[in-house]
């Protein structure tokens, strides 16, 4: 048993206690005053002198540390890579990445004091460097923790290209050259559009956490087979997960793919172990606590033993578990301390009240029991995400909501246009027209960059509507599953599921905003040179890894475009053998075309899942634990194989 114990630093200890509530970024700016303090508190916290052990620097920097491995094993437990080890850690690190890397703040006379550089203006402001924009690293800092050379974090950095940018000139080199992250169209043209469909589905429908918060494959998960050889039982579960959805967040903000001038382009939220100094990395954290948080309220039971964390065995082992030992609900969390003398455990950490917050929907302690708790969460999931799935339009609509249906046609009339439109079916063209139809000349100079278009005139049918789609109370869901190998080409390929051909013109780092573009697969691996212990021992074991990606709404879109007849299985059938494709990419941003096989264990299928419709207000859509498997809609059409170089489900291997 290893007998390492880390020191615990001098600073506060957490005390339980109902505490304050995380508000969304954009609601807690409303309060003036807290956002000019958090503002400043985090500026002046960034400043610290990095020998400090509760600076930002060594806080971010012991992320960073877990992928660095003594003697073959990593430093703490293996649940550094999970989420329920970092909720104790969260609350020693403060939490909008606005799009200037200036911030106009309210100090105190007293800190004007401190800092004589700062000038006052005559409202009373002074303008600081937005410490949600980057990090400066200490000087003397090694280069291995920038990109580039860069002196600050940076995201979307072009390869290359070691010249400090502002923040407006980041943004004009994003629209002109690489991707259209704008105030003005970023309405228009939403990026990875379906994050709230994923996010809604797994809250809705995954019930055992040991499936919902990672994205390792299990083989175990495979189906029992008849002594015919067909499946008794196929699981629904268990190919997406909060992880899935984490990693494909760190690749979109961090940065991906190539721009148009064939520059590759990444950032420090791209690379894991350097990903913790940029100053988003804890607001995605804590959004992901908020997911699992909410998770726990819609489906956690304190006497189920799926509910939580299981038990499972450390085959390295690392600083405080022996190899190949147990670790589960009361392995410590090291090195968070609960108190003088022990660390907090998995068990422990089940509530965040015990470190002093919530969030809106997981007011817990305001409920008389776990009924009525779990309803108020769904409640406030439909109202925040009320387009987020298939299940909350139609019951919406069914009441007399007429938004979901406006909402789908617009959609589909955006949809239509850039089909219809003779420049090919890129992401520019699809700004370019929002530009046209939207009025947003003169506006900025990232509008003023877009290409003109000429706008075709489309009309989408009238007579479609959700009642004619799902005239019964229930309807399938489709989704595409993913696995493939972990760390092959380095952990830094992306697989990315189109409905609809991806023009040759689209530079990959514009393909999740391409608008026949669905979602992204990001495994968010390390490549040979990693000293990441566990992360060497999953590339020697080919670790494989699993994602999901809902199309429903994407294809209800193509439904009142006049694309799709119906969600029923012949119609899908035949419309995905056509238009779903999937690109990869490598870790340079090249389009892999001819070549996905080159993913390691690379498989790409589609499944259904029936959903069946509430019957009353007072309940939920119930989401069937089995699902169907479609391998003629991945396999060749002259049945040779797979699609894509072979990456296609097919019959044979369907159940992966």
């Amino acid at each position: 048993m290893p007998t390492f114990l880390p020191t615990k630093p001098d600073g506060p200890f957490i005390v339980e206690g109902t505490g304050g509530i995380r508000l969304e970024l954009r609601e807690f700016k409303k309060n003036t005053d807290l956002w000019n303090l958090y503002l400043v508190g985090l500026w002046q916290f960034q400043q610290v002198s990095e020998e400090d052990q509760l600076s930002y620097f060594q806080i971010a920097d012991f992320v960073a540390q877990q992928f660095t491995a003594e003697e073959g094993r990593d430093k703490y437990v293996e649940a550094a890579k999970s989420f329920h080890w970092a909720r104790p850690g969260l609350p020693v690190f403060p939490e909008e990445a606005t799009n200037s890397d200036k911030a106009r703040v309210i100090v105190p006379q007293s800190l004007l004091q401190e800092y004589p550089d700062l000038n006052k203006s005559a409202d009373g402001s002074v303008e600081i460097h937005n410490p949600l924009f980057s990090y400066t690293f200490p000087s003397g800092i090694d280069t291995d923790f920038k990109i580039e050379g860069l002196k600050t974090t940076t995201r979307y950095q072009s390869i290359g290209s070691t010249a400090e940018r502002s923040a407006s000139e980041q943004q004009i080199d994003l629209l002109r050259m690489l991707t259209p992250y704008t105030r003005e169209v970023n309405r228009e043209l939403p990026v990875e559009g379906n994050l709230r469909e994923r996010v809604l589905y797994l809250l809705k429908s995954y019930s055992v956490f040991d499936q919902v918060s990672h994205n390792q494959w299990d083989p175990k998960r495979r189906p029992r087979l008849d002594t015919d050889g067909r499946p008794s039982k196929t699981s629904g579960q268990g190919f997406g997960s909060i992880e899935d959805i984490h990693n494909a967040l760190h690749t979109l903000v961090g940065g991906q793919g190539r721009d148009a001038l064939n520059r590759p382009r990444t950032g420090h939220m791209s690379r894991v172990p350097i990903s913790a100094f940029d100053p988003i990395f804890w607001l995605h954290h804590t959004n992901i606590d908020r997911l699992v948080s909410i998770w726990e309220g819609l489906h956690a039971n304190p006497k189920d033993p799926k509910a939580w964390v299981t038990t499972k065995v450390s085959e390295l082992g690392n600083w405080t578990t022996a190899p190949n030992a147990e670790e589960g609900l009361a392995t410590p969390l090291a090195p968070f301390y609960k108190d003088t003398n022990s660390f907090w455990t998995s068990d422990d950490v089940r509530d965040t009240v015990k470190f002093g917050y919530a969030y809106p929907e997981t007011k817990s302690w305001t409920f008389n029991n776990s009924d009525d708790y779990r309803k108020a969460i769904h409640e406030q999931l439909e109202a925040l995400y009320p387009t987020g799935s298939l299940a909350t339009m139609i019951v919406a609509n069914n009441a007399g909501d007429p938004k979901p249906e406006t909402t789908l046609r617009t959609r589909a009339q955006k949809f239509t246009r850039v089909t219809k439109i003779e420049e090919p079916t890129t992401a520019i063209t699809a700004l370019s027209i929002a530009k046209s139809v939207s009025h947003l000349d003169g506006r900025s100079e990232l509008v003023d960059a877009l290409p003109e278009v000429e706008v075709p005139k489309v009309k989408v049918p009238e007579d479609r509507s959700l009642r004619k789609l799902v005239p019964e109370n229930n309807y399938l869901e489709w989704l595409v599953n993913i696995k493939a190998v972990k760390h092959t080409l380095g952990g830094e390929y992306l697989v990315h599921i189109f409905l609809g051909p991806v023009p040759p013109e689209e530079t990959t780092c514009l393909y999740a905003v391409s608008p026949n573009h669905v979602g992204t697969f990001s495994p968010l691996g390390q490549d040979t040179k990693t000293s990441c212990g566990k992360c060497k021992a999953d590339q020697a074991g080919r670790m494989e890894i699993t994602g999901q990606i809902p199309l429903t709404i994407a294809l209800v879109e193509r439904y009142f475009a006049d694309e799709l007849e119906s969600l029923s299985e012949a119609h899908v059938i035949e419309y995905l053998q056509k238009n779903l494709h999937w690109e990869v990419i490598d870790g340079s941003g090249q389009r892999l075309q001819g070549h996905r096989s080159s993913v390691d264990g690379l498989l790409v299928g589609v499944v259904s899942n029936k959903v069946t419709l509430p019957g009353d207000g007072n309940e939920f859509a119930r989401y069937s634990q089995d699902v169907t498997v479609y391998p003629e809609v991945t396999t060749k059409a002259d049945e040779s194989g797979g699609r894509a170089e072979g990456t296609g489900v097919t019959e044979d291997n369907k159940y992966f």
